[in-house]
């Protein structure tokens, strides 16, 4: 939640120890999205490829929007 916005998942992870529980379970692949990107689901097996096989660590897929534009969650 605000003020540190989506940031503070990662955090959150570490200090709970669940990142270290997947990495212990084998887990390969992890997706963060947020609520006003929900159009990157076309695109996350086209990234996960390319990541698969440049064997990045790290990957991101953008969805361009006009500021302002109503989409996401609503108060």
């Amino acid at each position: 939640m605000k003020p540190h916005g989506h940031g503070d998942v990662h955090l959150l992870m570490q200090q709970n120890g669940v990142a270290r529980q997947w990495l212990e379970r084998g887990v390969k692949w992890l997706c963060f999205f947020q609520d006003t990107n929900a159009l990157v689901f076309r695109a996350l097996v086209s990234a996960l490829g390319v990541s698969e096989s440049r064997q990045l660590a790290l990957n991101f897929v953008s969805v361009p929007r006009t500021p302002g534009e109503a989409v996401g969650i609503q108060p």
